[in-house]
């Protein structure tokens, strides 16, 4: 099958990213989101007292086990970040960028590196080298190269320790997801360079009623535009106004990340994506 997946039109990626939730995320995870896949986090929010489902887990003396393929499956779940439109534009399942007809694969990690003409496996993976670099400069390479699915994986985990939560709470006492809603804004804008543009999520809600945390933020690596980074704001509503550097056909990625205050805490997103014209 694999052979004709080009020809029938089937979006493959070809991944080394997923190796951070893998086996070796010891070794490659920052420190701040480490101990969300340590045995204490992991045993308090999802082996014990979690039911029969969650007790049988797999881990590791406690700990997150290495589940190399669960990115691949994290595109799945619907959480307003819009990546199943394309793999360029990142999410919890990572980012990518294509290489050849239907076929994506990770962003080189630095200069000098290039995307193997034929099968990419063990031989050849990037995240096989990485994974015993120690020197700074090295590690920071490296970092920056898992930074596409590392930078959500807080929220992941929340969002597995909720779902933990489910399989033994009722509704009433289990957390649940915010919901993102905007008001008179566009998942996708046409802008000219120096417009006012206005981004707004101020319906948004909480089914349980919790308070929220908003952030809009300029994702610039999942748009096409490479001059300065672009202001958002920790409000609903925020201003922001279309570079005037900017060409005509550069894309601009804005996100808006929602968090309530709940135990868990729970992250959904919207992104509304500015083309310039």
């Amino acid at each position: 099958m694999r052979p004709h997946w080009e020809r029938f039109g089937i979006t493959t990626i070809i991944s080394d990213q997923f190796d951070c939730m893998a086996y070796i995320w010891p070794k490659v995870l920052p420190a701040d989101v480490k101990p969300f896949f340590g045995a204490e986090w992991m045993t308090g929010n999802i082996i014990e007292g979690h039911g029969p489902l969650c007790a049988a887990y797999e881990n590791k003396n406690g700990a997150f086990n290495g589940e190399g393929d669960t990115p691949a499956f994290l595109h799945a779940i619907p959480n307003g970040l819009r990546s199943l439109e394309s793999p360029s534009y990142g999410g919890w399942g990572g980012r990518y960028e294509p290489v050849r007809a239907n076929v994506w694969m990770d962003i080189p990690p630095a200069g000098g590196y290039g995307h193997p003409d034929g099968q990419w496996g063990f031989a050849n993976s990037w995240s096989k080298m990485m994974e015993h670099w120690a020197y700074p400069d090295l590690v920071a390479v490296r970092t920056a190269y898992f930074k596409p699915i590392w930078r959500w994986l807080k929220d992941v985990q929340n969002d597995f320790a909720a779902r933990a939560d489910w399989c033994v709470k009722g509704y009433a006492e289990a957390n649940h997801h915010p919901v993102v809603s905007l008001v008179d804004t566009p998942a996708d804008i046409c802008a000219r360079p120096g417009e006012a543009l206005t981004l707004d999520a101020t319906a948004s809600a909480d089914p349980d009623g919790d308070r929220r945390a908003f952030r809009w933020w300029h994702y610039a690596e999942a748009g096409t535009y490479r001059g300065q980074e672009i202001s958002g704001g920790c409000v609903p509503k925020v201003g922001v106004v279309a570079p005037s550097d900017a060409k005509p056909g550069d894309t601009i990625h804005f996100v808006c990340t929602v968090t309530d205050d709940g135990t868990p805490a729970l992250t959904r997103y919207a992104r509304v994506v500015v083309t310039v014209r």
